[in-house]
């Protein structure tokens, strides 16, 4: 009787030691996620209404493909996670690239090691942003960190008046460009802001579209009470403003248009027009600020050249 006791015991002690091992499972699969952040600005891509954000990966062992443009959806705390369950490999690392938001038209070069989305017909409201390096990483059950980048130039407006009651009937950035592709050369590694850094370019399609954008529409003035709008343009040779305009108690249209020199929009920059009709002048104030990468002040921004950063 002692003795089937002990192996009564012996079996029990077995059988819990079993149910302990399938709990405890250190290869459980962890799903690939994102926490998007973009660094230089206060928000993030849900904020911005993004909506996806597309990725490509491969096995940094032997350069396989992982994820061949797959799409990211914001879920719970700006978390981002793969449309349907991505997980992580149970050994080895992936080698990242990203980009917002998701488009059909992209494609990963591992051979040259570059990343290129064609952008066409995008909205004023859209800035596309991308990753500046490949992100190395393996097996993590938390969400990764991702910076990214500014890769259009940012277009802010203001108009005041002297004369309260004084109408604006619209501001009108002209003929910016509307289609193009977009290139991230990962083979420039230093990311130092240098003149040799040419990670990102523009190739504008050889049928350039262009579209008028209405960055204020109509407004009634009270004095020294700006209006503002804004948008986003691809890099390219500046345009003009023309600005529209009524005085109090008359219904003559009146048009004001500054166009602008020999001068470049530059990606990851955030230009501002301030514009204030006086009772006899138009005064324009032009003013441009670093929205993503600090260009040197040795650089010389070219305008037949849109690949500067």
């Amino acid at each position: 009787m002692k003795r089937f006791f002990i192996c009564a015991a012996a079996a029990i002690v077995a059988l819990a030691s079993c149910s302990k091992t399938e709990v405890v499972n250190t290869s459980a699969p962890e799903e690939i996620g994102f926490k998007a952040v973009t660094g230089v600005m206060t928000k993030t891509l849900g904020d911005l209404n993004y909506g996806s954000m597309g990725v490509f990966a491969s096995n940094s062992a032997d350069d396989s493909e992982y994820f061949d443009n797959t799409e990211f959806v914001e879920g719970t705390d700006n978390v981002w996670t793969g449309a349907t369950a991505e997980d992580w490999p149970l050994e080895g690392s992936l080698d990242f690239a990203l980009y917002a938001p998701f488009s059909n038209s992209a494609d990963r070069d591992f051979a040259n090691n570059t990343l290129s989305i064609v952008v066409d017909n995008y909205s004023a409201q859209i800035d596309w942003l991308y990753g500046t390096e490949v992100i190395t990483d393996s097996k993590k059950n938390t969400a990764m960190p991702v910076d990214l980048r500014h890769a259009l130039a940012k277009i802010n407006a203001t108009v005041t008046a002297d004369l309260a009651g004084l109408k604006v009937i619209s501001l009108v950035v002209t003929e910016t460009v509307q289609n193009g592709t977009l290139t991230v050369d990962y083979t420039e590694t230093d990311n130092d802001q240098t003149e040799g850094d040419d990670r990102l370019s523009w190739e504008i399609a050889d049928d350039v579209i262009t579209k008028n954008w209405t960055l204020i529409g109509e407004n009634t003035l009270a004095k020294d009470s700006p209006v503002e709008g804004y948008c986003y343009v691809i890099p390219s040779e500046q345009t003009s403003l023309e600005l529209t305009y009524s005085l109090p108690e008359s219904d003559d249209e009146l048009t004001y248009t500054h166009t602008f020199g020999n001068a470049y929009w530059v990606d990851g920059k955030s230009y501002t027009y301030n514009i204030k009709i006086g009772v006899n002048e138009i005064k324009f104030q032009p003013n441009v600020d670093d929205w993503a990468i600090e260009i040197p002040d040795d650089i010389i921004i070219d305008p037949n050249t849109p690949n500067n950063n």
